[in-house]
């Protein structure tokens, strides 16, 4: 219901009344499916999830995407960030989101069958404002030097263009994927697929004092290896759980091959000079 890029701002009282009425279209449904996790890998940037649905697509897709968590009576598991599903839900396609500040509470509504995609950027998002919300902010200066390389090259910033390593609170999501080198280097892809190979976190991650985090415990992919441990495939999409250390080195580079919005989302986040945004762009 807030401002965003990418997101249609919904009116406050249509979103409760079609939320009331998703949620009590659960009751006419024989079966439903919970599963319980969390986003981001380590407990510095973990916000714990709870994804009720009335499809098992879902929520098996859901099981190899959010982070594993100890189990915990169903009663009192804490869940900050709550998704609910209704694809029987005669209201139309479509997946709305609301975080409340007061309360430090994220809903996600999602009627029919949108695909997976949406639903997974509406997460994002909701997740995104709750770390904004908890004081979590990217500090610029101190730490390592980091390398920015575009396809055509690469660029080198001093120390002062990297998020701080002060504190535990000090994070910055980014929407794209990490990868770990035979070396133990760490690399941030911005505005690609995932790549095929070192994977160390998909779609997302999380970047904080200690690390790089992943932000989904899985990868959402167009194809998998069929040999794929745990791998579940559904409406043309596979969900294969990602097995890799919670928590990677920090970046050493951070490669955009994306477009100009890609570069200049990254270039804000990262505190960068309107120059050195250019030149990623």
């Amino acid at each position: 219901t807030d401002e965003a890029e990418g997101f249609v701002v919904a009116d406050i009282d249509e979103f409760e009344e079609r939320f009331e009425k998703l949620k009590e279209s659960f009751s006419a449904q024989p079966n439903l499916f919970v599963e319980d996790g969390a986003v981001g890998s380590d407990r510095a940037s973990e916000i714990r999830v709870r994804v009720i649905t009335d499809s098992a697509n879902y929520a098996l897709f859901f099981r190899n995407m959010l982070s594993r968590v100890p189990l915990k009576d169903a009663q009192t598991f804490p869940r900050p960030l709550t998704v609910y599903i209704a694809t029987n839900h005669d209201d139309g396609a479509y997946s709305v989101s609301d975080f409340d500040p007061e309360t430090g509470r994220g809903v996600v509504a999602v009627s029919g069958s949108p695909g997976f995609e949406p639903v997974l950027r509406q997460i994002e998002h909701v997740a995104a404002q709750m770390f904004d919300h908890g004081g979590y902010q990217g500090q610029r200066g101190g730490g390592h030097r980091l390398q920015l390389a575009r396809e055509d090259g690469s660029l080198e910033f001093d120390d002062s263009h990297y998020i701080a390593d002060s504190g535990a609170e000090d994070l910055l999501f980014l929407r794209g994927s990490a990868s770990l080198a035979d070396d133990g280097s760490t690399t941030i892809h911005v505005g690609d697929e995932p790549p095929a190979g070192a994977l160390h976190a998909a779609h997302a991650c999380v970047w904080n004092a200690a690390g790089v985090a992943q932000f989904w415990g899985g990868a959402n992919l167009q194809s998998a290896p069929g040999a794929a441990r745990g791998a579940i495939a559904c409406t043309g999409r596979t969900a294969v759980p990602v097995e890799s250390a919670l928590t990677a080195p920090h970046p050493s580079t951070i490669a955009v091959s994306g477009g100009a919005k890609d570069a200049a989302e990254l270039a804000s986040k990262l505190g960068l000079s309107e120059s050195a945004a250019a030149l990623l762009a």
